[in-house]
């Protein structure tokens, strides 16, 4: 089942890769025009079985002290320095002053995220799963959770986006993170895949 999924995860990302260089292309000459270089955004985050990977995204935040704070590593802190580190750490929200006039629409849209289909190719991510944490977010979990979290490939989407966006409370999205870790099958990757554009188009209506 697990190769299925590897095998679905491949095809599906070189097709979308396939259609929508276009909105690649776009996207990176706008950015560019707006805020300049990079057109990426570069980041470790934790993957199965609790290797560091680095995730792409398109930038959506401002090029300047203040937005690339955001980007230090957490990858070699003890788990009392992350939590006491996490604590202090500002996440983005709505109306985030860090965020440009660009990264506002390609995140309402989720176009930020489609570098990550690289990702998917490259075997650091699924194209369903728990999204994938900052080494900092390890103390969110409970160490029980974080291990069932590390089992499985993170994913660009997955149960906690289509209940919510990544808007929900931190402890209902470990939930979901979890139940999917310990549930995983083919039925419930196809559920979120289909799930996932109606709640987008949903999202920006």
């Amino acid at each position: 089942m697990i190769k299925i999924i590897r095998i679905l995860d491949i095809t599906i990302s070189c097709i979308a890769i396939g259609l929508l260089s276009p909105i690649y292309l776009i996207t990176s000459l706008w950015i560019i025009l707006n805020d300049g270089f990079p057109v990426l955004f570069n980041q470790k985050r934790v993957g199965l079985n609790s290797q560091v990977f680095v995730i792409h995204k398109f930038r959506s935040m401002y090029n300047n002290p203040e937005a690339r704070a955001a980007l230090k590593d957490y990858s070699n802190l003890s788990r009392e320095e992350m939590k006491e580190a996490r604590s202090k750490f500002k996440t983005t929200a709505i109306g985030d002053s860090r965020i440009t006039p660009v990264g506002r629409v390609i995140r309402k849209l989720s176009i930020d995220e489609l570098p990550q289909l690289f990702n998917v190719l490259k075997g650091d991510m699924s194209l369903v799963g728990p999204r994938p944490d900052l080494p900092i977010q390890e103390s969110d979990y409970s160490e029980e959770d974080w291990k069932w979290r590390c089992s499985v490939r993170p994913g660009i989407t997955g149960l906690a986006q289509i209940k919510g966006r990544s808007s929900g409370h931190i402890n209902d999205r470990i939930k979901n993170d979890v139940y999917w870790s310990k549930n995983l099958n083919l039925f419930l990757y196809c559920k979120v895949l289909i799930i996932t554009p109606l709640k987008m188009f949903k999202g920006i209506n």
